[in-house]
């Protein structure tokens, strides 16, 4: 067993819609594949108006109703070390991706980055394709109804972003301690 869970960052614009919604889910996934214990999901944002603020109201609501449940959580500014920390980061958008590339290359991050909609295992750079095909849209400021949708993208995106921890999980070295006692 690793030494520690393999950490997922997620990052959208404000961190109180797109982000905390996807970590729910998240959790929601690793949970059913069995992977308690060797994942774990956080959330920040690029552009943060409210650091420490709550989930969107309307963000709650669409996660209730598909049965997810209580969320924790607080908004938070993203940081390049945060990203440092992270085994694996997941932009929401486009644009995010390219700012998250640009700011991890300035700051020597080697922390795979991946387009939410299109997780991979290899990291080939920015997924080609219709600009914003695999975007999922900002719901910010929309009716309940425009967070179900994003809500449907977030779920749709999940299996592929279980695969790529999965096979992440599997190859993680072992520290040093664990190899010692085999």
């Amino acid at each position: 067993m690793a030494d520690r869970p393999l950490e997922v960052l997620v990052i959208c614009s404000g961190s109180t819609c797109r982000s905390p919604m996807t970590v729910r889910v998240l959790q929601e996934f690793v949970q059913r594949a069995g992977m308690t214990r060797d994942v774990t999901g956080s959330s920040a944002g690029l552009a943060v108006a409210v650091p420490g603020g709550p989930a969107d109201p309307r963000a709650v609501a669409a996660l209730a109703a598909r049965g997810y449940g209580g969320i924790e959580h607080r908004a938070r500014q993203f940081e390049p070390a945060m990203a440092a920390r992270a085994d694996l980061v997941l932009a929401l958008d486009r644009g995010h991706e390219a700012e998250l590339r640009r700011i991890a290359a300035r700051a020597g991050v080697v922390t795979p980055i991946r387009l939410l909609r299109a997780a991979r295992l290899a990291d080939d750079g920015p997924v080609t394709g219709p600009d914003g095909a695999l975007d999922v849209p900002d719901p910010f400021a929309g009716s309940l109804r425009d967070y179900l949708r994003t809500l449907d993208l977030i779920e749709a995106a999940m299996p592929g972003v279980i695969a790529v921890v999965r096979a992440m999980r599997q190859r993680r070295p072992y520290s040093s301690a664990e190899r010692g006692s085999e």
